[in-house]
């Protein structure tokens, strides 16, 4: 298989996925457990995608809590999650923040991505991907580090393989000053399941 050379100034989640499916990364039957509208998809999809959102208005094939997700175990090559993970600390500073889950502010994230990753590796094959979105960022003057608990939950049942970065545009909001540096990225990490 020839690889070739990827942009490392990428600005969309379609090309990580893209990107990440020609690496081998991504098998041919996917559980898409956050959907939405799909946008991961745009550019490839796996030859069977199981789409899966709480939003029954969304177009998708099932309707499910990612922490408890409705398919037996070892049923999928590869599961991708993109939980929730705008820590903003004020919620509302911005027009989108609703579409990220957070217009009334932040909450913590942890159990939504353990129990949701615990759920993951049930439904993922043996040596299958569980590929997880997150972003660590400053949240209340703190660095939230998502990354650690992703980590937590997945480093005794599955190896990180690769992590790939989604740089963003979005800017300070106007309305406060700027304290302290910015993570203008989203990071995928995949892991492969032990068994």
């Amino acid at each position: 298989m020839t690889i070739k050379a990827f942009d490392s100034t990428r600005r969309r989640n379609s090309r990580a996925i893209a990107e990440l499916a020609s690496l081998g990364m991504i098998g041919d039957t996917v559980l898409d457990v956050t959907h939405n509208v799909g946008r991961f998809w745009r550019e490839w999809q796996p030859a069977h995608l199981v789409r899966m959102d709480l939003d029954p208005l969304m177009p998708i094939d099932a309707q499910a809590d990612l922490r408890a997700l409705p398919f037996r175990a070892h049923a999928f090559d590869s599961v991708v999650l993109d939980p929730p993970y705008k820590a903003n600390g004020t919620g509302g500073s911005c027009a989108e923040d609703a579409g990220y889950g957070v217009a009334d502010g932040w909450t913590d994230r942890r159990p939504l991505y353990i129990l949701g990753l615990g759920e993951a590796l049930r439904v993922c094959k043996p040596k299958g991907t569980v590929i997880v979105k997150f972003q660590d960022q400053i949240a209340g003057g703190k660095l939230v580090q998502q990354s650690s608990t992703i980590t937590q939950a997945l480093a005794t049942k599955a190896d990180l393989l690769a992590q790939i970065h989604v740089l963003t545009t979005r800017q300070q909001p106007a309305v406060r000053a700027q304290k302290t540096p910015r993570n203008n990225y989203s990071t995928f990490q995949v892991w492969r399941k032990h068994r």
